[in-house]
């Protein structure tokens, strides 16, 4: 299993090309995004847990891929930034995908409705490290959540 790419920004060009808003219309589509960057991330074991209680919704999701390094955890949820694919193959991806997801929209998309938080670890470190990403509305509405 090769190591994780970097997650890097799309050209400006792809950009305009693949502009488009992911709608997670509900639960299964948003664990099935979930589910399709595991895959893209070279996993081939796939533990899905969804759980309602409370009034909270939870979906956890845990793969053997080959994780996001450190140093790319702060472009996770941003939009149009991937680690998917070569940036050269950006227009071949619509006729013949080899990746499930490529726009850097899915997670974005999430993070904009959800708390997240991104546990990962790579093929080079024993190690886990993670991310916690809030909403911009609730960082306004809660801003003692950290």
């Amino acid at each position: 299993m090769a190591g994780p790419a970097a997650i890097r920004p799309l050209p400006d060009a792809a950009v305009t090309r693949l502009r488009a808003t992911v709608i997670l219309s509900d639960v299964a589509q948003a664990a099935a995004e979930l589910v399709q960057n595991a895959l893209d991330a070279d996993a081939t074991a796939v533990r899905i847990w969804v759980a309602a209680t409370g009034g909270n919704l939870r979906i956890d999701v845990a793969d053997d891929g080959v994780g996001i390094s450190q140093a790319d955890l702060d472009f996770v949820g941003r939009r149009y930034h991937t680690s998917k694919h070569p940036m050269a193959q950006v227009s071949e991806r619509r006729a013949s995908p080899v990746c499930y997801g490529f726009r850097g929209e899915a997670l974005a998309s999430l993070g904009e409705v959800a708390v997240m938080t991104i546990t990962t670890r790579t093929g080079a470190t024993r190690d886990d490290h993670g991310q916690h990403l809030r909403p911009q509305a609730l960082k306004r509405c809660f801003p003692c959540l950290r």
